[in-house]
């Protein structure tokens, strides 16, 4: 299937029910539908790894959700749900009223290389997972961040954390094996389990001024060597 257009009268749109779908497109989603996926814990794998889609729309009149440029929202634009895959655009800014990024939301996207996260506070387990051309992590707001949040990031090169979050999960930034620069705010009191693990290119690390534990494998398999990590002064 390269595009689907689902009839109006449904509903409700399982789990995984396009999962690693490699051929579609572009899907249009009826007025009707109110529930997309997994909304009871989390998990939400609808279009995981949908490799070749460029499109998302929604009929008006929707009142649960909304396409905003061929991106899903929640109707209110408060969360992003699903950024296409095969998007062409190599960067992308979050819509003003966004707070939150769901569960893979940017998942294996194949041509995205910077994303400005705007307003957005909260990122949910695997927001960011996989993507195959981003280059950087800037968190300028970032309150809470789920596990795997920016996981297998392969081409992420750098992390930029302006400010602590408040809540942060296990292995963060794991996977990113392109990541060699890191920029933790001084008020960081703790780098949470496996955080860094598998981050084979980072070899250098400057610890937050306040940094009372570093949880573990926070840097299983990561690059970093003796003499190269270095105390903030």
């Amino acid at each position: 299937l390269e595009s689907v257009s689902i009839l109006e009268g449904v509903e409700s749109i399982g789990d995984r029910a396009f999962w690693n779908d490699f051929a579609l497109k572009g899907i249009t989603i009826p007025a009707s539908v109110k529930k997309i996926g997994n909304t009871t814990d989390n998990s939400r794998e609808v279009f995981y790894q949908c490799y070749a889609l460029e499109n998302i729309s929604v009929s008006n009149g929707n009142t649960a959700y909304k396409s905003v440029d061929g991106v899903l929202y929640t109707a209110d634009g408060t969360t992003l749900i699903q950024y296409p895959q095969n998007k062409a655009d190599t960067s992308y800014k979050m819509i003003d009223e966004a707070t939150k990024i769901d569960f893979l939301a940017f998942n294996y996207t194949q041509n995205l290389q910077t994303i400005d996260f705007n307003n957005v506070t909260e990122f949910a387990d695997k927001a960011v997972y996989g993507n195959q051309a981003l280059q950087e992590i800037v968190l300028k707001n970032a309150a809470s961040l789920g596990n795997q949040a920016f996981s297998g990031n392969r081409e992420v090169t750098s992390v930029l954390l302006e400010k602590a979050p408040t809540t942060v999960g296990e292995s963060v930034f794991s996977s990113c094996a392109s990541l060699a620069n890191v920029t933790l705010p001084d008020d960081m009191k703790e780098l949470q389990d496996g955080m860094f693990a598998f981050c084979t290119a980072l070899k250098t690390l400057k610890f937050p001024a306040q940094l009372n534990r570093i949880g573990k494998a926070c840097f299983d398999k990561a690059g970093l060597t003796g003499d190269l990590v270095s105390l903030q002064a």
